[in-house]
């Protein structure tokens, strides 16, 4: 009852307004309980992910924003884990272009909500803020891992901007997306991206050297199955 004074919502794997596509795609792995906040709406709405390194250059920066305001301009919500440098560029681009962000935090909820920032976009309806940790959690390496499928089961396409090669946890992130196939990844090949970027095209992420192929090309996994042929984009 504390937690709803405040604000934050308890969502359990049986309420309605738990993550439709957490159970097909996480199955066990879907977490039992969840603490959002804000628009819970957006849990439901596949969004597109962007993701990358607390350390990139101004490059991967603008182009996680470009793909930020893209997402805004095409509806969809900007999905995104919280942390400093590509998640928060990202998300605030989204925030500036009037859309809306699903933030999957690995700790700090109660900490995110002292900001008048991001109150007034709570009450604007743009932003649902979730974690699996309880909401005075505080950071811990384990609890980042374990949030990064959070962010790609949430989307059609994340697109990675900028990864270290065979550590960190963008490139843990990635590899799990991607062998449980959690949604289409995208990586980056233009400037700013990082070196694990090119050995994640290899491992079968989907090289991207535009924002506009980012969206054109976008597999959605859930259609894959599907023998009917796609109609052509004339756009």
């Amino acid at each position: 009852a504390d937690l709803e004074r405040r604000g934050i919502h308890v969502v359990t794997i049986d309420d309605e307004r738990y993550p439709a596509a957490y159970r097909p795609k996480l199955g066990d792995l879907a977490p039992p309980i969840l603490y959002a906040v804000g628009n819970l709406g957006l849990l439901q709405e596949p969004g597109i992910g962007i993701v990358g390194s607390r350390n990139v250059i101004p490059e991967g920066k603008e182009f996680a924003e470009e793909v930020a305001r893209r997402a805004v301009a095409e509806g969809l919500p900007v999905v995104s884990g919280g942390a400093r440098g590509v998640d928060q560029f990202a998300m605030n681009a989204a925030f500036m272009a009037g859309g809306s962000v699903v933030g999957v935090l690995a700790d700090s909820l109660q900490k995110k909500l002292q900001t008048s920032e991001m109150l007034g976009a709570i009450d604007a309806g743009s932003v649902c803020l979730v974690s699996q940790q309880i909401p005075s959690a505080g950071f811990t390496p384990a609890s980042a891992m374990a949030r990064n499928k959070l962010v790609y089961a949430l989307t059609t396409t994340t697109v990675v901007v900028a990864s270290d090669h065979e550590r960190g946890g963008t490139w843990a992130g990635a590899t799990e997306a991607l062998k449980k196939q959690l949604s289409d990844v995208a990586v980056w090949m233009g400037g700013g991206g990082g070196p694990g970027n090119g050995p994640l095209a290899d491992l079968g992420a989907r090289a991207v050297g535009s924002v506009s192929a980012v969206f054109d090309e976008s597999v959605d996994l859930t259609k894959k199955v599907s023998s009917e042929p796609e109609q052509l984009r004339l756009a």
